[in-house]
């Protein structure tokens, strides 16, 4: 009788376990696109700015949300369709991630400025950027684009991985495992062989996007193996310090330090989700989000375009440099990125139509498929 008192008038707590879920089964994720847009706006403060910024955390903060997300877009596709069309994901992934590479490698061809070789257009072309720059070749102002082919790297390898092994416990703890394999190999090949491999090549920067991977897939099939205790708020705000601290290390010894940052980024990550940080959710925060990608592309162009133009004083710097990104970043979403993907998606549509088979929309993005499936 007591306890039932008890339990009335002290409701039990809802588990952050179960509005984690909720909240990733919504068409748009929230806290998402905030951290996209902070992210991207990191690395070019980084780069154009101070290396006091935590661009690099940054960048392993977009391999840990890749990895979850397309998890679960793999994850939502297999339940609403009982399969994983690979044909499509890479057909998404081209026309959502080519046009703006591409227009910027034109911009680099043509123009020039700033002034990159022809060798490094060519291995930004080909993605394999990052080991170019591993051996000893000079990317420029091209030297973002290692991430870009890292991530490329993934999207080639996970998602047949993911279709064809079905042991998805196993694959877990298999994804977990290369994780920690691959924070030691940045760690050991930084400290014994080359530090630029280490920092630019795929298997030493992969530790984010498979903890990403093994994280999604062990909220998807049992949530409650997930420790509660990485729902407290406070591991939130340490997270975010660690992230800051480790971005302090000195530039010649980041090759050790800076996978340790990947399992605080993944904490924030579920802690923005679940909680709907409102910092996150604003037009603002959404629009930095959506345009993320244009930010991290261009920001050299931007770094570039404000010295031209005399805006780099010591002050303005700090306006000009991420306003003259946003800027570029807007013009290559709705100009270049956003009608690329809406002819990606009418291509395909008729492809399919001519193939007897029914297109793209209608086999995979039912009323309740997120939203970003189509990004």
């Amino acid at each position: 009788m007591g306890t039932a008192a008890a339990s009335a008038i002290h409701p039990p707590r809802p588990d952050p376990r179960d509005r984690l879920v909720k909240n990733l089964q919504r068409r748009v994720i929230p806290g998402l696109d905030g951290i996209r847009g902070i992210a991207a706006l990191s690395v070019v403060m980084f780069h154009g700015i101070s290396e006091r910024f935590p661009g690099g955390q940054a960048v392993q903060m977009f391999f840990v949300l890749s990895g979850m997300l397309i998890t679960w877009l793999l994850l939502t596709e297999e339940r609403h369709t009982g399969t994983v069309s690979l044909r499509a994901f890479y057909w998404r992934r081209a026309f959502r991630l080519f046009p703006a590479v591409v227009a910027l490698l034109g911009w680099e061809f043509v123009i020039d400025r700033p002034r990159v070789s022809h060798q490094s257009i060519l291995a930004v072309a080909c993605y394999y950027a990052n080991y170019y720059s591993a051996f000893g070749g000079q990317l420029g102002s091209l030297i973002h684009t290692w991430s870009l082919a890292v991530e490329e790297h993934f999207y080639l390898i996970w998602p047949p991985i993911f279709v064809f092994i079905t042991n998805r416990s196993r694959l877990i703890k298999v994804l977990l495992a290369a994780a920690l394999l691959s924070a030691a190999d940045r760690a050991l090949t930084g400290r014994f062989l080359s530090p630029v491999y280490s920092l630019n090549a795929t298997e030493p920067n992969a530790s984010g996007l498979l903890l990403g991977c093994a994280i999604t897939l062990l909220i998807w099939s049992s949530r409650r193996k997930i420790p509660l205790s990485i729902f407290h708020p406070a591991l939130a705000l340490l997270s975010l310090l660690a992230i800051v601290g480790l971005a302090q290390v000195p530039k010649e010894s980041a090759y050790a330090w800076t996978a340790l940052g990947v399992p605080f980024e993944a904490i924030i990550l579920l802690h923005a989700i679940t909680y709907e940080w409102r910092v996150l959710e604003n037009r603002l925060a959404r629009f930095l989000g959506r345009v993320s990608y244009g930010i991290y592309i261009w920001q050299f162009v931007a770094i570039w375009l404000v010295h031209f133009l005399h805006l780099a004083g010591v002050y303005l710097r700090w306006i000009a440099m991420p306003g003259a990104a946003v800027l570029l970043a807007a013009i290559s979403h709705y100009a270049i990125e956003r009608p690329a993907q809406s002819f990606g998606r009418m291509l395909f549509a008729r492809m399919a139509f001519s193939s007897h088979r029914r297109p793209i929309e209608t086999r995979q993005a039912p009323e309740d498929f997120p939203s970003y499936a189509k990004e």
